[in-house]
């Protein structure tokens, strides 16, 4: 019963977290929506764009293998040591109104400040397409693949490593508007899940670019929080972890 509730609690965030993006971008005003991005919706040809992003995220969460639960907490100083950093690598292809997505993203994180020291390597992959509702605001669909390694240290004592890997489905919405040119806002939000892969899984960034041509540097902040559990006993598998932290890159259009 208590898994239950925690998936629909988990649920209802991630539908709040859905209508929260909606209800802000539909109240833009008029002058911020008509600025949308410079891309012809109707354009009968490829359009494409490829976006880099460095991540620093602080970790928050608990990893549990067999009946054993360690920290995986990493911190803004930690980060500073070289304790942990992640890449995003994002390109997208559109015509007129239809939109797909490639994605794939990095995570590594040394958590040693206590007695059990956890390394983690999280890869994604993820592949989508969508639709654009409204010139500034597209719904997205599709699927990420996640990879992960946790190795848990027991100093002076033990190692234990678990490889785990898995899909989840997703379902978003991703906005962006000029605020004034070249200064444009931009947003994104999905959940995913569902207990297809992980129990539940969203995630949730937004910031700041500035376009000149077809070159746009880019500064956010992204959240990524994923809950995911296989197996029993000694083969019980948890991941309960949060990344969040700013990021920044840039994107070349064309």
């Amino acid at each position: 019963m208590i898994g239950v509730n925690a998936w629909h609690s988990n649920n209802l965030k991630g539908k709040g977290l859905l209508l929260f993006l909606l209800v802000v971008f539909m109240l833009l005003p008029d002058m911020v929506k008509a600025q949308y991005m410079d891309i012809d919706y109707q354009h009968e040809e490829w359009q494409f764009q490829a976006t880099l992003f460095s991540w620093l995220p602080i970790q928050k969460g608990t990893v549990t293998i067999g009946d054993k639960t360690t920290s995986a907490d990493v911190f803004f100083k930690d980060l500073l040591k070289g304790r942990g950093w992640g890449l995003n690598g994002h390109i997208e292809a559109r015509m007129e109104k239809l939109l797909f997505i490639m994605e794939g993203i990095f995570v590594q994180s040394f958590d040693k400040d206590s007695l059990d020291e956890l390394d983690s390597y999280v890869t994604l992959l993820e592949g989508a397409f969508g639709y654009n509702v409204v010139p500034w605001l597209d719904v997205i669909v599709g699927g990420r693949y996640f990879k992960l390694k946790a190795v848990v240290r027991e100093i002076g004592v033990s190692e234990v490593e678990k490889r785990k890997s898995w899909f989840d489905p997703f379902l978003g919405l991703r906005a962006r508007a000029f605020v004034m040119k070249p200064l444009f806002v931009f947003a994104r939000g999905d959940v995913g899940g569902f207990g297809v892969g992980s129990d539940f899984a969203w995630n949730l960034s937004a910031g700041l670019g500035f376009k000149m041509a077809n070159f746009a540097v880019l500064a956010g902040y992204r959240v990524w929080d994923v809950k995911y559990q296989s197996g029993e006993g000694q083969s019980l598998f948890k991941y309960d972890v949060q990344h969040a932290g700013p990021q920044a890159g840039f994107t070349l259009y064309f």
